[in-house]
């Protein structure tokens, strides 16, 4: 994984010239709940344990293709049944209502955390109409990415 990023920042870097990056969440989830993560600059996804705690899954390392010859550190958390991970984009967190508000990542959480019970599906669902609901006819500087993901061992 931590080759595998290094390649492809210095591949962006040296064909941009350092004019580029992307922001990059890599995820390896094994059958044991082991998951491998390099967040690369990304928004930092939420995981939701079926408990009710919630943790931010935060920045590893710098955006791919911002310089070259960066390392990407890899992170673990051993996820257990029932726990969800919510993973977005900032068009997300700063999707503005007509007043000029950023949706938020405090809002987010809040609403991800109350829907922690919910489906994949549901979870999203909710999500994505409570942004719909915030932002109302404003127009959209980015775009809104939103997945939502459960490990179920069987």
């Amino acid at each position: 994984m931590e080759n595998m990023m290094a390649r492809l920042s210095n591949f962006m870097h040296e064909r941009t010239e350092g004019g580029k990056y992307a922001t990059i969440f890599y995820a390896l989830l094994d059958r044991a709940g082991r998951l491998r993560y390099c967040n690369a600059g990304h928004c930092a996804p939420i995981v939701l344990s079926a408990s009710g705690a919630h943790e931010y899954l935060e920045a590893t390392a710098m955006p791919v293709g911002l310089m070259g010859g960066l390392s990407f550190a890899v992170a673990e958390r051993q996820l257990a049944p029932g726990d969800k991970i919510v993973v977005y984009s900032d068009g997300l967190t700063e999707a503005e209502s007509s007043e000029g508000k950023d949706f938020g990542r405090k809002r987010l959480r809040e609403i991800a955390v109350a829907g922690r019970g919910l489906s994949c599906l549901e979870l999203h669902n909710s999500l994505a109409q409570a942004v719909k609901n915030f932002t109302g006819n404003s127009p959209q500087a980015d775009d809104v990415t939103l997945l939502v993901l459960e490990y179920r061992p069987d």
